[in-house]
């Protein structure tokens, strides 16, 4: 005797009425369990003080601590708390990607789960948003991170994303920013294509910078270190392919300009034995120059290799290993 086929059970299985928010506010967590109760409370209450319809994507990267818990009961008591958990750590961008790839709202805002920004500067982004701008980024003008493990990377980071991306924002490290959801969507982040803030500000057709609080991290010690700044920047330098390579360009034909105006100098030099040394000096460093820009390449080079072997190859950058809906509508 046959059976009816039992209905399969989708992933989000209890969740309410479709959410239509106006804004997704994307938070990444990975071991924040010591603050995250005191995060949301203040979150919740910026979000419901402001008036408009919103979800809060908290996405569990992996966490080894309380924070996952945390948040399924987070999401079981709030109605406008979407929550994905990761099957591993997968790093800030993967995760990021993930909340991107499940948002709901027309207008994004993303911040970490590390205390040190203000919820309450979210309303100032979305108002930018709001008025015309394609993307919004804080500007953390009295920054309260350590000066050479951070603030000096990223000034020079800043820099040359500055340079590469041709949009002079100050702060692009900083994680409270404002994205129109169209921008977002031309890009198409999913697990294959990884959440990528220089590119989508070098997009936008109009953007705003607004100053915002920096504060010590409350709880807990940074997940960032020096390996992985340069991750960071890397990724960035490789996405703004074509600006960088353009670079590169630029510093090898001055570099090849240079010596060729300098070898007749160095033949000379080279008969006075007095000056030879000064000779064998300028020439040593222009050496250096020149293989430092050629090992810059061929690194460049071997990332976009490995980069478009992921592509075929069908890695993904992250997993999903549940995702639990907002439980009712607005």
């Amino acid at each position: 005797m046959s059976s009816a086929p039992s209905p399969e059970i989708p992933l989000d299985a209890g969740a309410g009425p479709k959410h239509n928010p106006h804004v997704s506010v994307v938070v990444p967590i990975y071991n924040e369990a010591d603050g995250l109760l005191d995060l949301h409370a203040r979150l919740s209450d910026v979000m419901e003080g402001s008036g408009l319809s919103y979800e809060i994507v908290y996405i569990n990267d992996g966490s080894s601590d309380n924070s996952g818990k945390l948040l399924r009961g987070i999401h079981a008591e709030s109605p406008h708390v979407k929550f994905l958990d990761l099957l591993r750590n997968s790093g800030q961008v993967a995760a990021l990607s993930a909340g991107f790839a499940h948002i709901a709202g027309d207008i994004i805002v993303t911040m970490d789960g590390d205390g040190q920004m203000e919820p309450e500067d979210i309303p100032l982004l979305v108002r930018e948003i709001e008025e015309g701008s394609d993307v919004v980024s804080g500007w953390r003008t009295s920054r309260r991170d350590s000066w050479f493990g951070r603030a000096l990377p990223s000034m020079f980071a800043n820099y040359m994303i500055r340079k590469l991306s041709g949009v002079p924002m100050h702060d692009y490290g900083c994680s409270l920013k404002a994205y129109r959801r169209e921008l977002v969507d031309a890009l198409k982040f999913d697990e294959y294509r990884a959440f990528n803030q220089a590119v989508l500000i070098s997009l936008a057709g109009k953007w705003a910078e607004i100053p915002v609080r920096h504060y010590p991290r409350p709880h807990g010690k940074s997940k960032w270190n020096l390996f992985k700044l340069f991750q960071f920047n890397l990724d960035n330098l490789v996405s703004l392919s074509v600006y960088s390579f353009q670079w590169m360009a630029i510093a090898g034909a001055v570099l090849a300009l240079i010596g060729l105006l300098l070898a007749p100098a160095f033949f000379f030099l080279a008969h006075k034995r007095s000056l030879i040394g000064l000779a064998a000096s300028l020439n040593l460093a222009l050496s250096l120059v020149g293989v430092s820009t050629l090992g810059i390449l061929v690194a460049l080079s071997g990332e976009f290799v490995v980069r478009i072997y992921h592509m075929v190859d069908k890695r993904p950058k992250w997993i999903l290993r549940e995702i639990l809906e907002p439980r009712s509508g607005l």
